[in-house]
């Protein structure tokens, strides 16, 4: 690799390829947070396994309809719908439209959520606020209403961060939101388990996308070799290991939480 790039692996799948693997064929998956980036990545990837996605967006439409255009190019069954989780009714509307249009729901991935990086010292009351309602109080209501909803054998993934295991100058707020969704995902797992229910977590590490997007591309190398595997995670990275925790494969894995963030410290 020459100095001043960056590896960043990529995965081209064909329809033929689509046909012979879709262990969610028969599924229907929504996604939080989906227009974009990791939460793109996560619908485009369960659709190449079969799955029928719902591509929930806040405020990005037209990023949202870009990507259910790009999932119907490559023959998936997707819809996209908008809503301000942060709204407790609008999340019981939100999962009220996706039995009206497929008539079950058995994936669930919160990925919806804001970043925020400042010092203790500056942040605002309405910042912490802000931060809270969308990336801790939003995910305890979508698993409340999950939970109540899913399919027995279903499956709940929550999109957290590394930095709650690894915490740095800046993060207390974000970390802190993302932190509380640790005990939900554990007491959540002990709670619905009966059903054969999963639910586990995804701690994402440094990715080329939400916080590291406007990153100098300096600062984002020195980021990199923090990973002995020398680079950045990408939205593919984290949407694959949501894809096996949402398959049959991972049903004996709940109330855990994977750290994907190529071995850095960081």
């Amino acid at each position: 690799m020459k100095k001043g790039e960056m590896l960043i692996q990529s995965n081209e799948f064909s329809p033929e390829m689509m046909e012979r693997h879709q262990p969610l064929k028969g599924k229907v998956a929504l996604v939080t947070g989906a227009s974009q980036s990791i939460g793109r990545a996560i619908a485009e990837r369960l659709s190449r396994d079969g799955a029928s996605v719902i591509l929930h967006y806040r405020n990005h439409e037209h990023e949202a309809q870009q990507a259910v255009e790009a999932i119907r190019a490559q023959g998936g069954t997707v819809l996209a719908l908008q809503a301000d989780l942060t709204e407790r009714g609008a999340i019981e509307h939100l999962f009220e439209e996706v039995h009206g249009h497929f008539g079950r729901i058995d994936i669930v991935v919160a990925n919806a959520g804001v970043p925020h990086r400042m010092p203790i010292i500056e942040v605002t009351e309405e910042q912490f606020d802000q931060v809270f309602a969308i990336n801790t109080r939003s995910v305890f209501f979508m698993l409340q209403e999950a939970a109540r909803r899913v399919e027995p054998g279903g499956r709940l993934v929550v999109i957290s961060s590394s930095t709650t295991y690894y915490p740095t100058q800046g993060v207390a707020v974000y970390a802190g939101s993302k932190a509380a969704s640790k005990l939900f995902v554990e007491v959540m797992a002990q709670e619905i388990g009966q059903r054969q229910v999963t639910v586990n977590s995804v701690l994402v590490g440094a990715t080329d996308s939400g916080f590291l997007e406007e990153y100098p591309l300096e600062e984002k190398q020195r980021i990199a070799q923090s990973s002995p595997m020398g680079r950045l995670g990408t939205p593919q990275d984290t949407a694959d290991v949501v894809a096996f925790l949402a398959s049959y494969d991972a049903r004996w894995i709940s109330g855990q939480h994977i750290l994907t963030n190529g071995a850095a410290h960081i």
